[in-house]
């Protein structure tokens, strides 16, 4: 006997099982050992798998370093007051080619995949201080779904404007990106 779920939309069911104790903690174990940030992660990770794609979890290779500015900083130095921060970040999933990272001299054909389920305000900030400091790295945003961070932009709306990133809600297919405006 199936049991109803919440709403009218049948879940599907991704193996594996919740790592974290507390109910923010959404850390998620699959079967061959590896935990992920989410359940919502490692389902776009399958996803990508099954159909074919190249795709592999990010790691502390693919980070990226950026820089934002410090405001009301000084330099002790030279007194100037254009003073940065250092940070990193490390997107969830890399897609393309397998051999992107041995490649010598030639473009990587591969984007990275921000998976999120939502956008806190700090966490917008981060994502903007990135994009303007590497402009360079394809990003990709997919959301679990449209929710309004202003009172006049959704969050797709709000990442194609600002952040100006391909951003798409998960339906549980991969997104075509060259139908998804950036």
């Amino acid at each position: 006997m199936a049991r109803s779920v919440r709403g009218s939309k049948a879940r599907s069911v991704i193996p594996g099982h919740k790592v974290g104790a507390k109910r923010r903690d959404m850390r998620w174990l699959a079967p061959d050992g590896t935990e992920w940030d989410s359940k919502f992660e490692y389902e776009i990770f399958l996803t990508y798998q099954k159909v074919g794609l190249s795709v592999r979890r990010t790691n502390e290779q693919d980070r990226l370093l950026f820089t934002r500015p410090v405001r009301n900083g000084a330099c002790t130095e030279c007194d100037s007051c254009s003073v940065v921060s250092r940070h990193y970040y490390t997107p969830d999933i890399y897609v393309g080619a397998a051999d992107d990272r041995e490649r010598s001299g030639l473009q990587a054909t591969g984007y990275y995949v921000e998976a999120k389920g939502y956008l806190r305000a700090e966490q917008r900030s981060l994502l903007r201080s990135l994009r303007k400091a590497r402009p360079d790295v394809d990003l990709r945003l997919i959301v679990q779904r449209d929710y309004k961070v202003t009172s006049k932009l959704t969050i797709t709306e709000w990442a194609r404007k600002y952040l100006r990133v391909r951003a798409h809600v998960w339906n549980g297919t991969v997104p075509a990106w060259d139908e998804v405006a950036a």
